[in-house]
């Protein structure tokens, strides 16, 4: 039994642009998970999802904030090497957040270079009479 071979490009190039979407349904859902930091005072502080410092930014700052002056106060050797909530969940949290973004973008060329390799090979609307 031959396979037609516009039947199996067709298959390919939408099951590239159907990686892409799994891809970027990957790093949302990651980005739900928290963020997790550990210093002097407190071995695994919960530094809050990136969903939540890209939604809101502000909350979780005066949140880790309020955090690093209780674990400064009670380990005054955490303001010298700046291993406090604020400097480092920004950090940890940032970072996290910016994979996702490059991941989402390498996701969205994926989808879009199937979509338009797709295109330019056999058009969106095939009729096999013409």
């Amino acid at each position: 039994m031959a396979v037609d071979p516009d039947a199996k490009r067709k298959r390919q190039l939408l099951l590239v642009s159907a990686a892409g979407v799994a891809i970027i349904l990957l790093a949302v859902f990651a980005s739900l998970f928290p963020v997790h930091a550990s210093f002097p005072g407190e071995q695994s502080y919960n530094c809050g999802s990136p969903f939540r410092r890209w939604r809101n930014p502000e909350a979780l700052k005066s949140h880790w904030t309020k955090d690093t002056l209780i674990i400064a106060s009670a380990y005054p050797a955490t303001m010298i090497t700046h291993q406090t909530p604020l400097p480092v969940c920004k950090d940890r949290v940032q970072s996290r957040l910016t994979v996702i973004k490059v991941v989402v973008v390498l996701a969205l060329l994926l989808i879009a270079a199937g979509v338009f390799l797709f295109w330019r090979v056999f058009g969106f609307i095939y009729d096999p009479h013409v």
